[in-house]
């Protein structure tokens, strides 16, 4: 991608009537889970005539859902995407084994982050065995 320019996500309420097209039964089954609304409100008004859910009320319910959303999952490839805990267990993996955790999802920002802990690492391994030298205790 060129520098400086943007890349062109859909909106919110483009993406939000995607997902109403495509998985209306997942987007129930996780308002009803996580919110305790029923999504046939969206249809249902009050006496006064206000609709009982809106489509804004909708996408702010579903916008942050947890990874193991039926929502999530389904944008995630069908995987639970994965939170702090399972990254960070997958850390200890691969710092105990040598090896990165086979199942870790792969993305650009954490490449970067990896990176960039790669190279604070080596500061500070370097920044170690100058002192161990200055010391004289090589071991």
């Amino acid at each position: 991608m060129e520098q400086g320019r943007r890349v062109r996500r859909p909106g919110k309420l483009t993406t939000l009537l995607r997902l109403l097209r495509e998985v209306p039964d997942k987007v129930e089954r996780d308002l009803s889970r996580f919110h305790h609304v029923r999504y046939s409100d969206r249809w249902r008004y009050d006496d006064a005539g206000v609709p009982l859910l809106t489509l804004r009320e909708i996408w702010v319910r579903i916008v942050d859902l947890p990874g193991d959303s039926a929502i999530a999952v389904h944008e995630n490839g069908g995987s639970p995407r994965w939170g702090i805990a399972e990254y960070l267990l997958a850390d200890i993996w691969a710092a105990l084994s040598g090896q990165p955790h086979a199942a870790r999802p792969k993305s650009v920002a954490h490449k970067a982050m990896t990176a960039a802990f790669r190279r604070a690492t080596a500061r500070v391994e370097a920044r170690f065995e100058r002192r161990r030298k200055a010391m004289g205790t090589d071991t």
